[in-house]
């Protein structure tokens, strides 16, 4: 005898499915508070002088130091000539986004590479060299000056400045008539050789340098003389714009790609220096071949608005606010979230405070996979601020048996199939059961025997 079975119950067990969901993108701070593995903390002025002791270690700025009023005559560590060189250093020095503030070098000077180094034959990076003021005469026959190095040397590896920048003043008044070997730079004075590197650096720094009956000093640049310069720009005056506005060159070495200086400060070496518009510097558009994405950027929020450097902003970002939270805060797991509506006050070191609406490169790490309540963390340039969203399931709204009622004799087998209404219903397992296990049976694979 045949028997009618309409008795197939359905129950939902806690399951997670796979749904689609957003990638969520990383936000990283622009310096770090942990000191690597192999380097040495540089916390203040003291610890700076100490690189002396050691000028092949690693080291790695953890903060500001101003040494405005410790360098200038008369200052703390002034013994006669404000800022003293740490010379031949071979190690790496790392600014980790931070400034060295106010180095004064001044006076009638006895030695030869004059900056924050002499000589380097290592790596600095990541560097702002803010407020400079190096004003001194010499009569030596040779002098070599740059605010971060006076000489880029090669030894077991060349000279190299990464990823910095200056701002301020340099003066050098040359006694001596023989001008050959004399050398002043934004960044650095010179290179030994063309090996030696300065790339993704940029000077605001105004230069002049003049022989005693008034001449300019012909080897002087708005980044450096005789080095490979490359993704560099300048802004800074240099002898008037009687200088060369990139590098000078005075026939052994100078190599430059992409650089890019404002027209009026200063002449170009080669074709390869290009000079913009103060419009044009503004926009980004026209430095060819520099990597906006990972090295420079430029803050369309802030009144400054040439390229800066992603790992040594030069306006430097001290608080982010929300001010406003997104129209939408509530979600589906796997949904992609939405910033429309939402606000954020940004305050600058400077004092400088623009609101603007959220965007996606604001976004750090979350997963729309995780059910409840979570923080959205916005971060830009190391400031950062949070809202908090609540993530619900994917409720079921249906089911729908492949054979919804069967017809059967006892011994006959018919395979059942479940569909579930969403497909991306956040638990969407089922558990098969009869209502009367005397009349027909059911397996978890949806197997009916009757």
């Amino acid at each position: 005898m045949k028997k009618r079975i309409a008795s197939i119950v359905l129950a939902i067990v806690m399951v997670l499915s796979v749904v689609n969901g957003y990638t969520p993108k990383k936000v990283t701070a622009m310096s770090t508070s942990t000191v690597p593995e192999g380097y040495t903390a540089i916390n203040s002025l003291d610890d700076l002088a100490l690189i002396r002791s050691n000028p092949k270690g690693n080291y790695i700025l953890m903060n500001d130091i101003d040494m405005t009023d410790a360098t200038k005559p008369g200052g703390s560590i002034d013994t006669g000539n404000g800022w003293v060189p740490i010379k031949d250093f071979s190690g790496t020095f790392d600014g980790n986004g931070h400034y060295i503030k106010g180095m004064h070098i001044y006076g009638t000077v006895s030695g030869v590479e004059y900056g924050l180094f002499g000589i380097v034959s290592g790596a600095v990076k990541n560097l702002g060299m803010i407020d400079v003021d190096i004003d001194i005469e010499s009569d030596q026959r040779a002098t070599y000056v740059g605010a971060i190095a006076g000489e880029l040397s090669y030894g077991k590896v060349e000279g190299k400045v990464e990823q910095c920048f200056v701002s301020g003043s340099i003066k050098c008044d040359i006694n001596n008539e023989d001008v050959r070997y004399r050398y002043i730079g934004g960044i650095a004075g010179a290179g030994e050789s063309s090996s030696c590197v300065v790339a993704n650096c940029y000077n605001r720094a105004q230069i002049d340098a003049y022989k005693k009956d008034g001449s300019t000093i012909t080897n002087t640049a708005g980044i450096a003389n005789a080095v490979s310069v490359s993704n560099c720009y300048n802004l800074g005056t240099v002898n008037k714009g009687e200088g060369y506005a990139i590098g000078g060159y005075d026939g052994y070495g100078d190599y430059e790609d992409a650089c890019f200086y404002l027209i009026g400060t200063g002449k170009e070496l080669s074709g390869s220096d290009v000079p913009l518009t103060e419009t044009q510097m503004k926009n980004k558009n026209y430095y060819t071949n520099f990597n906006f994405n990972t090295v420079w950027d430029v803050d369309p929020y802030h009144n400054y608005l040439y390229p800066q450097l992603r790992n040594c902003p030069q306006v430097r970002i001290k608080q982010l606010s929300i001010v406003k939270q997104p129209d939408q805060l509530v979600y589906n797991q796997g949904d992609k979230i939405s910033l429309s509506g939402g606000e954020v006050q940004i305050t600058y070191e400077d004092g400088f405070q623009a609101t603007v609406s959220m965007d996606d490169s604001m976004l750090g790490t979350y997963d729309m996979m995780q059910l409840g309540a979570q923080n959205i963390m916005l971060s830009k340039s190391g400031a950062s601020d949070s809202f908090s969203i609540t993530v619900n399931e994917i409720p079921v709204s249906a089911v729908t048996i492949s054979k919804p009622e069967l017809v059967m004799e006892k011994g006959d087998i018919e395979d059942l199939t479940a569909a579930i209404s969403p497909e991306n219903a956040t638990k969407k397992d089922v558990v098969w059961s009869s209502s009367d296990d005397s009349v027909v049976t059911v397996d978890q694979r949806g197997k009916v025997r009757a």
